[in-house]
């Protein structure tokens, strides 16, 4: 088991849409859980009784990058290997969604992949990670091929999502999906299995269904980040309100082989407005509101960018003026790429943004 120790984390107060980092080497797509799970052992019990999580790695770039279907991103024991990692460094422990939201009761409630296994696919088999890449057949999507993303001639555009299953009643199934990058992956989970709640008794589930996406690309400039995204969809009987979605993030920069190398992250949150003109747009926009023009071509952007590296002194146990640099010398983050938006900010947030960040140790006080 992990020791217990001060580690440095952080948390994103909306939906992340992205995870940059940077290489290590290449490893089999799919790996084997040994059974080997820190939280739920610490209190006696199983991850899971019927079957084990998925694990598959995106490694076809320049990012080692495990990926599971129990809404955790990242390696908390469950194999022996990367998490994510760059020139041997390790630079993930566990990323998971925190989602938030006010039931009919007035009353708080959250469902959380980590520490918590509380998003689970069913016990079905058919409930797996699914692999596909762009070109894949039923895998056209808008403005990348002839079709323009309705692969069966339906007059939808991709309404059968990667998941085995036919989404759209008409007897085939994933005919008409959309196939991202030189490498992607599928599945989908629940926040209110039962396997979720025999285990956690107190969880009172929001009654959510998520479907979980992840890309890699194996071309220059684009192969040092990995694209993540989520359709989360309440399918229970309540009005959920005031929902927050969090990622949390416990990083853990450093040479896996040094003793507590997870124990000094240092982690900083970048905001920056800057200016995207792209050459190949040559024509102008009218805006929804206000009706004003302009040249569709250059795009005014706020990034905030949550991040967490490694600091001097960690491998050796040392003071940073006597110790040479972090053997883990890249920079692991994290940018919100779009979410759902409401003009009016009635339905959803008026724009993509960071609503808030906290870093903090598990050592320390827990933030409100």
């Amino acid at each position: 088991m992990r020791p217990a120790a001060a580690t440095r984390k952080w948390a994103l107060g909306a939906l992340l849409a992205l995870i940059c980092g940077l290489l290590w080497g290449g490893a089999p797509a799919r790996a084997h859980w040994d059974g080997y799970n820190p939280f739920a052992e610490a209190r006696g019990q199983k991850l899971y009784t019927i079957r084990p999580p998925e694990i598959y790695y995106h490694n076809v770039g320049l990012l080692q990058l495990m990926v599971t279907n129990v809404g955790v991103v990242g390696n908390p024991g469950l194999v022996d290997s990367f998490g994510a990692g760059w020139q041997g460094g390790e630079y993930l422990y566990a990323a998971a969604l925190w989602i938030g939201a006010v039931a009919p009761d007035d009353l708080a409630y959250v469902s959380t992949g980590a520490y918590e296994y509380e998003l689970r696919p069913s016990i079905d088999p058919v409930d797996t990670i699914r692999e596909s890449f762009e070109g894949a057949t039923g895998g056209d999507r808008r403005g990348f091929s002839a079709s323009g993303g309705d692969d069966d001639g339906d007059g939808m555009v991709d309404e059968d999502y990667l998941n085995g299953k036919d989404d759209d009643g008409d007897g085939m199934i994933d005919e008409d999906f959309s196939g991202i990058s030189q490498q992607m992956y599928a599945c989908e989970y629940w926040d209110y299995t039962e396997e979720a709640i025999q285990q956690y008794p107190e969880h009172r589930p929001l009654y959510l269904h998520i479907r979980q996406s992840s890309f890699a690309w194996s071309t220059e400039g684009a192969n040092n980040f990995i694209g993540l995204e989520y359709t989360i969809q309440n399918v229970g009987f309540e009005v959920l309100r005031d929902l927050y979605i969090g990622y949390f993030v416990d990083s853990d920069a450093g040479l896996r082989s040094a003793p507590e190398f997870y124990t000094d992250d240092g982690g900083e949150l970048r905001s920056v407005d800057t200016t995207y003109v792209d050459p190949t747009i040559t024509y102008v926009c009218q805006q929804r509101i206000g009706g004003e023009f302009q040249d569709c071509a250059r795009q005014q952007l706020h990034l905030d960018i949550a991040f967490m590296h490694d600091t001097p002194g960690s491998e050796n146990g040392g003071n940073a003026e006597d110790d040479p640099p972090p053997a883990a010398d890249g920079y692991f983050g994290g940018m919100f790429l779009g979410h759902t938006t409401d003009p009016f900010g009635e339905r959803a947030p008026a724009r993509v943004e960071i609503h808030t960040t906290q870093f903090f140790s598990s050592g320390g006080t827990y933030p409100e």
